[in-house]
């Protein structure tokens, strides 16, 4: 897999939702408010990190408040579609 869509539905992301998931270029969030994030420190694979990662994309004007919110703004790259 190496593109995932977060849904606007989505109200939280469980543990280990990322893990091991070291093909993943992009990650879409149709979401404007960063999704709960359960046990931040197992979303993502430590080896891995989402610094590793291509790109975040997140919602026109929503960029300040991703950039405020942990894991998501560890991103190297975030652009808002």
């Amino acid at each position: 897999m190496t593109t995932i869509t977060i849904p606007s539905s989505l109200v939280y992301i469980g543990d280990g939702a990322f893990w091991n998931c070291s093909s993943l270029k992009d990650i879409y969030m149709k979401v404007t408010v960063p999704p709960e994030i359960i046990t931040i420190h197992n979303l993502f694979d430590r080896r891995l990190g989402p610094e590793c990662w291509a790109t975040l994309h997140i919602p026109t004007n929503s960029k300040q408040v991703y950039k405020r919110v942990i894991p998501w703004n560890l991103f190297n790259v975030i652009v808002e579609d």
